[in-house]
């Protein structure tokens, strides 16, 4: 049995190539412009007086590898599938957790978010 992944690959892979063949037989330039299928969300972990909160976990659902922020609370997620809604939750020790819903579309590839976490007084 194909996945659906597949076939929707398949599927992808014969309609560039049709058009890619229509391109080669039409008289004069023509361009085509696949849509990107890929997609990039950057981030910034922050706590309330600016500082950067490194070490922060972004977790993401659906599931995609785990991030971790940086020194400088920077993170980046990257090969997100076009048309999926992914959540971005974000959790560091000593800290609130924080999350954002981010739709990665064919208009819009590259996301910037930038998350703010309180520091929990103990």
């Amino acid at each position: 049995m194909i996945s659906r992944t597949r076939r929707v690959d398949a599927g992808f892979r014969a309609a560039a190539a049709a058009l890619l063949l229509a391109a080669a037989c039409a008289e004069g330039p023509t361009t085509i412009t696949i849509p990107p299928r890929t997609g990039t969300i950057s981030g910034h972990v922050l706590d309330t007086n600016r500082n950067p909160v490194p070490g922060a976990r972004i977790t993401v659902i659906p599931f995609v590898p785990d991030a971790v922020a940086d020194a400088e609370g920077r993170f980046v997620l990257s090969d997100l599938t076009v048309g999926v809604e992914y959540r971005l939750n974000v959790v560091a020790p000593g800290h609130t957790s924080s999350f954002v819903n981010v739709e990665i579309t064919p208009a819009q590839t590259f996301f910037s978010v930038e998350f703010t976490l309180l520091r929990l007084v103990l």
